[in-house]
């Protein structure tokens, strides 16, 4: 199968640079190849990729996302290695790379997000092909950004089914895909075309399932003629240490959406979930995590920013800080679901 013709501009040959990493000495004492932080000034030294937000500045960033931050203070999402690093680009797709992993990232514009079955499928090849070419075959955790995800195209879908149905054909053509799915959040932004970032790797990690929940994999048809291709989470070892990355994860019981119009109610429910996948993590994986108030990392998506208070409160409550926490204006994959949470943990191994 080959690639559409729109691409058949891109060079051949990668523009390869190095990247000079300096040590950083949190993660040179961790000794591990990736770790992640919130960061009011990002400083780029070492850094796999800084991603930033609607509001905040974005001089320094790798990914700017068109997700209005509502956090009191403007805060980037910082990736960092203390390994040196490669870095380069090919067509549209940029990456940094070490020994152990590639932390990529794409664009695509509007006019190419039109039809989002044909936009996600091209993507996707595009990073497939890419991560299998680099030595990095293995997708750990990807995030998806693209506009008006509830809106329905011209073929009856809704951006966000149509979005599936791409991701799946081109995920789909690699053997056994079902058994190495990566952890993953699509959310929907204000304006623009879509963004895709991502992290693959030389061996895969471990998905986890959430036993309060259908598979998404395994969703009826309900909720669109291809069911969603990620899996709940993920479990990675990196070196000396395990990631745990948490998938977008809403009000969802078994497949079907709870607490309609109830954002305290939903939120609960949420939480549910994230503890029923750090449950897992703790007692199949020896993860020291009890809750999701230990996650290194929360990215909370509301689509109503008048939310954002009572979310707050109600984390405050039940974290007692929000230092690791991003809030965040986005839409969610289902009309009736008010808000996403997801996560990363990181531990020794």
């Amino acid at each position: 199968m080959t690639i559409d013709s729109r691409f058949n501009g891109w060079p051949h040959s990668l523009n390869i640079m190095q990247y000079k990493s300096h040590t950083h000495p949190t993660l040179e004492e961790a000794g591990t190849s990736i770790a992640v932080a919130l960061q009011s000034e990002a400083d780029t030294s070492d850094a796999l990729a800084v991603i930033a937000f609607a509001g905040e500045p974005a001089s320094s960033a790798d990914i700017y996302l068109q997700l209005p931050s509502l956090g009191a203070k403007p805060m980037a999402e910082v990736w960092r290695s203390h390994l040196p690093l490669l870095q380069g680009e090919y067509g549209p797709l940029k990456y940094r790379c070490n020994n152990d992993l590639l932390f990529g990232w794409l664009y695509l514009d509007t006019g190419d997000c039109v039809d989002m079955d044909v936009a996600s499928y091209q993507a996707y090849r595009q990073i497939l092909d890419f991560i299998t070419r680099q030595g990095y075959p293995h997708l750990q955790r990807i995030w998806n950004y693209f506009a008006d995800i509830n809106m329905h195209q011209a073929d009856g879908l809704n951006r966000y089914q149509a979005f599936c149905q791409g991701r799946h054909r081109a995920l789909a053509e690699k053997p056994h895909y079902l058994q190495e799915l990566p952890a993953a959040t699509v959310i929907g932004t204000q304006t623009g075309g879509m963004a895709i970032y991502f992290i693959a790797a030389k061996e895969p990690g471990i998905g986890i399932e959430n036993p309060r929940q259908v598979s998404a994999f395994n969703y009826p048809l309900q909720y669109g003629p291809q069911s969603p291709s990620f899996a709940r989470a993920l479990v990675k070892r990196w070196g000396q240490q395990v990631h745990l990355y948490i998938s977008g994860t809403a009000s969802i019981v078994g497949h079907e959406s709870r607490h309609a119009n109830d954002v305290p109610g939903q939120l609960d429910e949420t939480l549910n979930n994230l503890g029923a996948l750090v449950e897992i993590a703790r007692e199949n994986y020896g993860m020291a995590i009890h809750s999701p108030a230990d996650f290194s990392l929360l990215k909370v998506y509301l689509r109503n920013a008048d939310d954002n208070e009572e979310v707050s409160r109600h984390l405050s409550k039940a974290f007692g800080s929000l230092d690791n926490v991003l809030l965040l204006q986005g839409d969610v994959c289902r009309q009736e679901l008010l808000l996403e949470i997801e996560g990363v943990y990181i531990a020794d191994a």
